[in-house]
Parts: structure tokens; C-alpha cells; sequence
């Protein structure tokens, strides 16, 4: 299917995985995705399962409600934000 066909969130994961083979083809040791709230539930998780599995140390905004709406991580800290403050969940 053509790009401009996509919905928002299979144009957020096909420029995910864009952003990862060019980091991993130049080098960088991270990636910082921005955005992730255009996934819903079981996507949100897939993202973060495909970060694991590719090994770059990432940093993923998802603008969401509640701390329930932010994905679980393995192999991280998830972090929720609020009034100025960070607070590791």
C-alpha cells in the first residue's frame, strides 16, 4: 500500500522501523521516538517489544491519561510525568 494510504499509526511504525535501520546502519547508539499515543493497547507493546529486540537504547514519548496507558518494559524504566516532576513507575 501506498504511504500516503496508512493510517497514522501504520505510518508511525513504518517510520519507526525506518529510524531504527537508519540508526543501526550510521551507528548511533539511541533512538528518541516521539508520538507513540497514535498506538493503541496491544501496539504500544509491540513497539517496545520491537525496541528490545533490536538492542539500541531508546527513549519513547506516549502521551497518555492515566500511568495505565503507558506499555510495560523489560529492560527499562518507564517513567511518568506530571506538573514538572518524573517519577519512575
Amino acid at each position: 500500500r501506498s504511504y500516503a494510504l496508512l493510517s497514522d499509526g501504520e505510518r508511525f511504525i513504518a517510520d519507526s522501523i525506518l529510524q531504527l535501520a537508519i540508526a543501526e546502519v550510521d551507528g548511533s547508539p539511541m533512538v528518541v521516538i516521539d508520538g507513540g499515543e497514535v498506538l493503541q493497547g496491544d501496539y504500544r507493546a509491540g513497539l517496545v517489544s520491537m525496541l528490545e529486540d533490536c538492542g539500541l537504547e531508546a527513549i519513547v514519548c506516549i502521551a497518555a491519561e492515566s500511568e495505565g496507558g503507558v506499555p510495560d518494559v523489560e529492560n527499562g524504566t518507564k517513567y511518568w510525568i506530571e506538573d514538572g516532576k518524573a517519577v519512575a513507575v
